[in-house]
């Protein structure tokens, strides 16, 4: 339908688009218009109801403002974000304060369409992924509600038998897609989605909601239902049957966050442990053991603290070595010690310093006061770039794609996300752990190399970019991975192109509006407490949030 009938010549098929007016093999839809100044139209319809497609035709047909048409999508983003605005002066509180309706924007398309943009004919919810950003994302916004039914989803996703996860899974009716192995860190993720849950909202009486499993042959929903607790108590004991024997430290298995580093020999998957893995589900035990001593279970509270504690004495046992933590251990049998990856001592790979574990460890309060400072260091000296922290101290070496100790890393044409080593998902992490040390200005910088509007003003090397599209991934323009190896150094130089990589795609957006809100504004959440602290002294404390988010104001939309 149209509001300006005059201007139209002609409507039908694609035999419009041809001087003989013969049709062709396309299937489309046609207008021509006659010579006009204006032409409005508007395409409706239904695929259910003719009855509302007419009612829709009929409405179009006059002209409606700008503001009518945009009042139905307006008013949703409005709930989405409790129309939050970031209120301080300056260009770059301007930048966060007018990117933040666009992250929200993203981490819904990041649940609803896990792929966003590269990837757009959509896919599976990753349980490692909708745990993270989404997660976080609507418990700092103050959805509880959609979280809960997030978690109901997730632990209806368990394997009855393994008690673990698949890496990724398609919702009804399509659950039979999904891939039935998983990463060895994938089992943490639904613990620590809960804890953020609980903590947030104290809803203990969650714990005793029912939820089915899902056969690990069939992959049916079971009959049987169990509680969450219930749930949990299987996830625990599939932890613990995967530790490394005489220890207390959980394997690596198919892998971790950076699947670019899988074992090229499949066999020390089961000899192999990662240092972020066991700190990830240290800092889990003993948030869920508080949980337990909140619900009355104290001896099961005890009980997994104990294990917690070993757990830490032996990650400083076996994962530290002359002060510093690896990336990964190797215990190979006869060797009193383990082999370490990604550490100074490491002769296998060269590279010496991985970041993951050094911020899960400052995240997890894993690290003593001492320890985090000694890391912090580091991370400063040998990770942190022009525009942002980076995975490893520099990439994995390249041999034209044959693989030797890593598979992806090693094998990859491509020289970006995590191949590139500055993926943001990760450098948020690390401006999470900066918020945890008080390091205000430091958190302050990695929020807006992160950005996409204040970017280019912040970082001198990067490259122009899509200013309303969250990138996943900062990458050096080096044209392929030999230039990347022999040309390294000009990366921490900046002087070389930092180009955005994905847009949408990850966690990212939603964890970028936590990092924004709960950290960098100083709100935290302590069990149904919402704690307005004060913020460190830093460009920080010049911003707010209005309207504040707070218990009394929490609502569903």
């Amino acid at each position: 339908m149209t509001s300006t009938p005059d201007a139209v010549d002609a409507i039908g098929g694609d035999e419009l688009l041809y001087a003989d007016g013969a049709p062709g093999s396309g299937s489309h839809v046609a207008i021509r218009t006659l010579p006009t100044r204006e032409f409005c139209f508007a395409v409706v319809g239904s695929l259910t109801d003719s009855a509302e497609a007419a009612r829709l035709a009929s409405k179009y047909e006059q002209a409606h403002g700008d503001i009518e048409l945009l009042a139905p999508a307006t008013k949703f983003w409005t709930s989405v974000t409790r129309g939050s605005r970031i209120v301080g002066e300056g260009a770059e509180a301007a930048a966060l304060d007018a990117s933040l309706p666009w992250l929200a924007h993203d981490a819904m398309i990041h649940l609803t369409v896990p792929r966003g943009l590269e990837q757009y004919t959509g896919a599976a919810w990753g349980t490692r992924d909708v745990c993270q950003g989404p997660v976080e994302f609507f418990l700092t916004l103050e959805h509880d509600q959609a979280v809960k039914e997030i978690l109901r989803i997730v632990f209806a996703q368990q394997y009855a038998a393994r008690g673990d996860w698949p890496q990724w899974f398609m919702l009804e009716p399509y659950a039979f897609i999904q891939d039935r192995h998983s990463h060895g860190d994938v089992i943490v993720w639904p613990l620590k989605a809960l804890n953020d849950y609980l903590e947030a909202t104290d809803d203990l009486a969650f714990l005793e909601e029912t939820a089915p499993w899902r056969s690990d042959k069939t992959l049916e929903r079971t009959a049987h239902e169990d509680t969450i607790a219930v749930h949990v108590e299987k996830l625990l004991v599939t932890a613990r049957e995967r530790f490394i024997p005489g220890t207390h430290l959980i394997r690596y298995g198919e892998g971790d966050w950076n699947d670019s580093l899988q074992p090229a020999d499949p066999g020390l998957r089961d000899a192999m442990v990662s240092s972020w893995t066991v700190a990830l589900l240290y800092e889990q035990l003993v948030r869920y053991a508080n949980v337990l001593r909140r619900a009355g279970r104290d001896d099961a509270a005890t009980l997994l603290s104990e294990l917690a504690q070993a757990m830490r004495g032996d990650f400083n046992r076996f994962l530290i070595r002359d002060g510093t933590v690896a990336g990964y251990a190797l215990f190979e049998a006869g060797r009193d010690a383990p082999e370490l990856l990604l550490h100074p001592s490491d002769v296998r790979t060269g590279l010496r310093y991985s970041l993951l574990p050094m911020t899960r460890s400052i995240i997890a309060r894993l690290f003593t006061p001492e320890q985090a400072q000694h890391h912090l260091r580091l991370i400063r000296e040998h990770l942190l770039f022009p525009d942002g922290a980076r995975l490893i101290d520099r990439p994995v070496a390249y041999h034209g794609g044959p693989e030797r100790t890593f598979r992806r890393a090693e094998s990859a044409s491509f020289f970006g996300r995590e191949i590139g080593l500055m993926y943001v998902h990760a450098h948020l992490r690390y401006g999470e752990a900066m918020s945890v040390l008080g390091e205000a200005d430091a958190l302050w910088e990695a929020l807006h190399v992160a950005n996409p509007i204040s970017v280019t003003e912040r970082v001198a090397n990067a490259a122009p970019r899509q200013r309303n599209a969250y990138f996943s991934s900062s990458d050096a323009a080096f044209p392929d991975r030999y230039e990347a190896s022999t040309g390294w150094s000009r990366t921490g130089a900046g002087t070389i192109a930092a180009e955005g990589g994905w847009r949408i795609y990850s966690s990212g957006p939603g964890l970028y509006v936590s990092l924004l809100i709960r950290h960098a504004l100083g709100i935290r959440r302590a069990f149904g407490k919402r704690v307005d602290q004060p913020v460190l002294p830093s460009a920080l404390g010049r911003l707010r949030l209005v309207p504040s988010l707070s218990e009394a104001g929490r609502r569903e939309p």
